[in-house]
C-alpha cells in the first residue's frame, strides 16, 4: 500500500479542476481574411510582452504549431 496518499483536490476561481499551468486546447477561426499562420504570429506578437500565464499559454501553442524557437514580434500602441 501506498503511503504518500493524495487528500486535496484544487479548483480554480471558476470552480473548474486546474492542472497549474493553462494550455491552448482549441482555437476556432472567425474570419478567413487573414491566413492561418499569419492569425498565430499575430496572436503571438499581441500575448509576448506578458507575464500572465494565459498569455504565455498562447505564446507557446503558436510556437510550437509554427516550429519557432523565439517569438520576435512586438506589438506597440496595444489597447
Amino acid at each position: 500500500e501506498n503511503a504518500h496518499k493524495t487528500t486535496t483536490v484544487v479548483f480554480d476561481k471558476t470552480g473548474t479542476i486546474t492542472h497549474g499551468k493553462p494550455t491552448v486546447s482549441y482555437l476556432g477561426i472567425i474570419s478567413h481574411n487573414m491566413s492561418f499562420c499569419r492569425l498565430l504570429a499575430c496572436l503571438a506578437a499581441s500575448e509576448s510582452g506578458s507575464e500572465h500565464p494565459l498569455a504565455k499559454a498562447i505564446v507557446g501553442f503558436v510556437k510550437s504549431a509554427l516550429c519557432l524557437d523565439a517569438v520576435t514580434a512586438q506589438v506597440s500602441d496595444f489597447r
